[in-house]
């Protein structure tokens, strides 16, 4: 039988060695005979003695030493004036002697100077004795007190030690107690046998582990065997060919003809690999037929795989004009993509390089290229939209400069192509790039040709007619600028067309949908739209267009004159109430694209934002930056900055 022998700490023997010797100075603090035990005694024994020599001071208050010191302060002082009396009176005694007598001595001034300087230096040893009397007794009272404080200090320890001493005493009394009430537990044979039996099978368990280890260490070792004796063959292989590379060297004429290769063998594999090409092949002069292995975007727990194609580029004879493409693969996914107009838009221009972009990014989308947006189509079979090209020198007859990218900005929402004066006016921006400025439906100079009408208006729509607009306009392909509530269109452009957007730059990104309190802000402008401005004029009331200036500027003042501007130009007037109910609810009811449909964003995306908005915090921008995860993207938080940035 085993028993489990447990010492609790107050049984500890290091304990008990220390108790002891803190007893022992205790007992050696209480015995001692210290003066400052002692003198109380001794100052009550003085008193007794002094109270039966003169009885008659017996009543005069001396408990304490103080007492004393007052008591010989007041003789001292008496003293003082008897001393200063008995002064007064010798001298005037000793000069009516002098006087009087014919006998006396003449008391000249030598004298009196010589009695002067003798009672100076008198004086001065008399001051100098009672300094250092007044400074002893200064040093004897800073001791006493610093005496005192430390015996109280001990005296208050050994009290503490004689209360903890009682305090263990008092627990080892009641530990005793509760182990007569309840023994130790005692381990039975049935529990013994139990214990040894699951050891067994823990030991058990170990040896067929560390058997199952050995096996796998000798086949670690074999393979390890295998790798060096490939290892040792590479090496060989290695040597010969450096041989050869060196025979082959030795018998060059240029020394460049190796480094070249090299460098074109490198870019001819990066090339291949950001383009996903396989393989190439000349079917005739004017005919080239490149084979494309390119990974399809997948989702949720699909398996990854990859998608071949074959694009075939057929040239005009003896030059390097595109006359036709095709696409072939025996990929179903593939052979059902809707190429043509891609094909024919990129052929017209002659744009390989695009037309190769534009493919592959269909392909590499796969099903999240397929889906069809709400609404594509435009609101009306025909619509009429103002654009304008600041980048071109001629207003009149503004064009776009086919040698240059172009940069379409979308303005907010709200406001019309104005929006963009300071970036109109940026020599960095129009002399590098096309600039094209295109207002949104009702805005701008749309809003005295445009009707409204009871079709559906979103995003998908101002998208869907935007990409027309440019369709118009020749631009095969462009870099989008956004700000606010004009991301969503910017995103969604791109979904339709991912071959034709170059890059999105989106500022101010809202969230795919409004949270209930900005709801409730926009009802609240909403509805106080609708009412006359303060002097009963059909114009939108100055009290929104502060509002809107807070959301969009927090707490920057702006352009001074641009409250009256906006007031001036909006169309949302009370009297245009179907324009305001038809914006308001496009905002406000905007549907959320599927979080998977943005990893099929694989284009250049910047995210602007700034750091003091106080409509759409920059935690809008971190997420939707989240939310595009095959995009080449970065995300700019610009501090203190409001929602339009300046």
């Amino acid at each position: 039988m085993a028993s489990l022998n447990m010492r609790p700490s107050l049984d500890n023997v290091e304990s008990n060695i220390h108790i002891d010797k803190a007893k022992s100075i205790v007992d050696r603090f209480n015995n001692s005979s210290l003066n400052i035990v002692q003198a109380k005694a001794n100052f009550e024994k003085k008193i007794s003695e002094f109270n039966d020599i003169d009885p008659a001071t017996a009543f005069t208050p001396r408990q304490h030493p103080s007492h004393i010191a007052n008591e010989v302060d007041a003789q001292i002082s008496f003293l003082r004036k008897l001393k200063f009396n008995y002064l007064e009176q010798n001298a005037k005694d000793k000069y009516i002697k002098t006087i009087v007598d014919d006998d006396s001595d003449i008391i000249t001034a030598d004298d009196n100077e010589a009695l002067r300087r003798s009672n100076e230096q008198k004086k001065a040893r008399l001051k100098d004795a009672k300094d250092r009397l007044a400074k002893r007794n200064k040093e004897v009272q800073e001791l006493a007190s610093d005496v005192e404080s430390k015996y109280k200090s001990a005296q208050s320890l050994t009290e503490e030690f004689a209360k903890f001493t009682s305090q263990i005493l008092d627990a080892r009394l009641a530990l005793s107690r509760l182990r007569t009430a309840h023994p130790l537990p005692r381990l039975s044979v049935a529990t013994a046998n139990a214990t040894l039996e699951t050891q067994t099978e823990k030991m058990a368990a170990m040896d067929a582990q560390l058997s199952e280890n050995a096996a796998r260490v000798e086949k670690v070792k074999e393979k390890v065997q295998d790798a060096a004796r490939d290892v040792e063959r590479l090496r060989m292989e290695r040597a010969a060919k450096e041989e050869e590379v060196r025979q082959t060297k030795a018998e060059e004429e240029d020394e460049r003809v190796v480094g070249l290769y090299d460098w074109y063998t490198a870019s001819l594999a990066l090339h291949r690999s950001l383009f996903s090409l396989v393989s190439t092949k000349s079917i005739a002069e004017n005919e080239l037929e490149l084979t494309y292995k390119v990974p399809r975007s997948t989702t949720g727990s699909e398996v990854s795989k990859s998608i071949n194609f074959t694009l075939t580029l057929l040239f005009h004879p003896n030059t390097r004009t595109l006359a036709d493409a095709s696409v072939a693969s025996p990929d179903a996914e593939v052979s059902g993509l809707n190429l043509s107009d891609l094909i024919g838009s990129h052929v017209q221009s002659n744009d390989i390089l695009g037309l190769v972009r534009g493919i592959t990014s269909r392909v590499r989308a796969g099903e999240l290229l397929s889906f069809s947006p709400p609404s594509p189509s435009s609101s009306s079979p025909y619509l009429k939209l103002h654009y304008i090209v600041p980048s071109c020198p001629d207003q009149e007859n503004p064009y776009l400069d086919l040698n240059k990218p172009t940069v379409l900005l979308l303005h907010p929402r709200l406001l019309d192509s104005y929006f963009f004066v300071p970036q109109f006016r940026d020599p960095r921006l129009t002399h590098g790039y096309n600039t094209l400025a295109i207002d949104h439906h009702y805005l701008g100079k749309n809003s005295t040709s445009a009707t409204v009408d009871d079709a559906p208006y979103d995003s998908w729509m101002i998208a869907t007619d935007l990409l027309s607009a440019l369709d118009l306009l020749n631009v095969n392909n462009c870099h989008i600028f956004a700000i606010s509530l004009a991301d969503p269109i910017a995103i969604r452009m791109y979904l339709l067309r991912p071959e034709q957007i170059l890059s999105l730059t989106l500022c101010g990104m809202p969230p795919p949908v409004e949270t209930d309190e900005n709801r409730q802000q926009l009802i609240y402008l909403r509805d106080a739209c609708y009412e006359k401005d303060d002097k009963g004029n059909d114009r939108l009331a100055q009290d929104v267009m502060r509002g809107l200036h807070w959301m969009f500027f927090s707490n920057e003042t702006g352009p001074a004159n641009i409250i009256d501007e906006w007031t001036a130009s909006s169309p949302y007037k009370p009297s245009n109430g179907d324009l305001i109910f038809k914006f308001f609810a496009s905002v406000l009811n905007r549907k959320e694209i599927p979080t998977e449909k943005f990893k099929s964003i694989f284009c250049p995306v910047l995210l602007i934002h700034g750091g003091n908005d106080s409509f759409y915090p920059p935690s809008v921008a971190q997420s939707q930056y989240d939310a595009m995860p095959n995009a080449q993207r970065e995300v700019h938080i610009l501090p203190n900055a409001p929602h339009f940035g300046s």
